[in-house]
């Protein structure tokens, strides 16, 4: 009973402002749609930063030779790849194995030559798991199984070396016998869209590789993942399973730039957030430490006839709550369509980008897609009711201080 007055008393109060009321639930609602649209548009480009990295050939995790993490020397190889490659490929949750080497060489056609980091490849296992291979445009085709003699260049890089489709380059590298070179027929050149991936791509098999090296085997088993969230638990169960000498690194390992960035980017996305319902919350307590002193009056009464402090601290937070409750609940029409829209329609890159689309031997997608789901509103709701009820305890302790002797001498 007590409880059923208490709550009719915090709405008789806030009914009986509905403009101050209004504009608190406004504003409330205003700062929640845009946290929704914020949170949509933060997990939408995480996605799409962890996609781009993933499937531009780094993979959400590597198994990579136990001292790798330290040297970064392309000389080492895996332990035992074939139980690497199997364990990898029954793991859950796993879209592609891919086994890679990489060197540096030195391409020449002609008079000119070009710096590149040639990368061996199993061909099947890239087409499958890069997405630089298998989306993007090819003169010519792609490297086949085993295949030796054969290079697919970026479009940039046969550019910059005037070569073209069926030219012969030579490669040249350093091996375990001292440099080596050797001639090597270009198959195709590959047009990703990206300047700075193109200027870089360098393609043959593995084969070809150790055939240059002297290094048999892959450097590096990377695996693409159909979840990336997923990537702990599976890192956990493939290291479990390993050869010794072998260790399961994450992109964020690898690539720890674009780690940082992605970090930063949530960061300050969670600041603005942040910033905007704190202003939305200060607003909340000018407005309910204004009614307060209104109603001073009116409080010394309620104390008089018994309402002890905890009940009057119950009545303003709960004032509070039910605000932030119906901030949060007229949030919905407001941000829920733009996230909605976010996630369908997206923003293209391309407006802000240009045509070229990479970053470093990254390529993004063309266009960043939101995320649209539940927990946009769970959070939005939880959001809009927590800053709210904060906002609500510091008018709720004015309340406790009121003299109801001193109240009642006032006019």
């Amino acid at each position: 009973m007590i409880g059923g007055v208490t709550c009719r008393y915090a709405f008789r109060d806030l009914c009986r402002h509905r403009i101050r009321t209004a504009i608190m639930v406004g504003g409330i609602a205003v700062a929640c749609a845009v946290a929704e649209f914020a949170g949509s548009y933060r997990r939408g480009a995480l996605d799409m930063q962890v996609r781009a990295v993933a499937g531009s050939g780094t993979g959400h995790l590597v198994v990579v030779p136990e001292a790798w993490p330290e040297t970064r020397e392309v000389s080492l190889r895996v332990r035992d790849p074939r139980r690497v490659e199997v364990l990898a490929r029954g793991l859950p949750g796993v879209a592609a194995a891919m086994p890679r080497a990489r060197t540096g060489a030195v391409l020449a056609f002609g008079n000119r030559s070009a710096v590149v980091q040639l990368t061996g490849v199993s061909p099947a296992d890239e087409f499958r798991g890069n997405r630089m291979v298998w989306k993007s445009r090819i003169e010519g085709r792609y490297l086949q199984a085993a295949e030796t003699g054969a290079v697919v260049l970026g479009a940039s890089l046969a550019e910059r070396l005037d070569a073209r489709l069926d030219d012969d380059l030579v490669v040249s590298t350093a091996g375990v016998a001292g440099i080596t070179g050797a001639m090597v027929h270009v198959v195709g050149i590959l047009a990703t869209g990206g300047g700075e991936v193109d200027a870089q791509f360098a393609h043959v098999t593995l084969e070809q590789l150790e055939e240059l090296t002297g290094l048999p085997g892959p450097a590096e088993v990377s695996l693409l993942l159909d979840d990336h969230r997923a990537a702990a638990a599976a890192r956990q169960r493939l290291a479990a399973g390993l050869p010794a000498g072998n260790v399961v690194v994450t992109w964020k390992e690898i690539m720890p730039e674009m780690a940082a960035g992605a970090d930063s980017d949530a960061a300050f996305s969670r600041l603005v957030i942040g910033v905007i319902m704190l202003v939305v919350a200060m607003g909340i307590t000018a407005a309910q430490v204004t009614s307060i002193l209104e109603r001073r009056r009116e409080l010394a009464v309620l104390c008089a006839l018994g309402m002890r402090a905890p009940r009057v601290v119950i009545v303003v937070v709960m004032q509070g709550l039910i605000l932030g409750v119906a901030g949060g609940l007229a949030s919905l029409p407001l941000g829920l369509p733009s996230a909605w829209y976010l996630a369908t329609r997206g923003i293209p890159l391309t407006a802000f980008l240009g045509d070229d689309l990479s970053v470093g031997s990254i390529l993004l997608d063309p266009v960043l897609y939101g995320e649209f789901s539940l927990r946009l509103v769970v959070e939005g709701m939880a959001l809009a009711a927590t800053a709210a009820t904060l906002a609500a305890i510091y008018p709720a302790w004015i309340a406790t201080r009121v003299d109801p002797a001193e109240a009642m001498r006032r006019r």
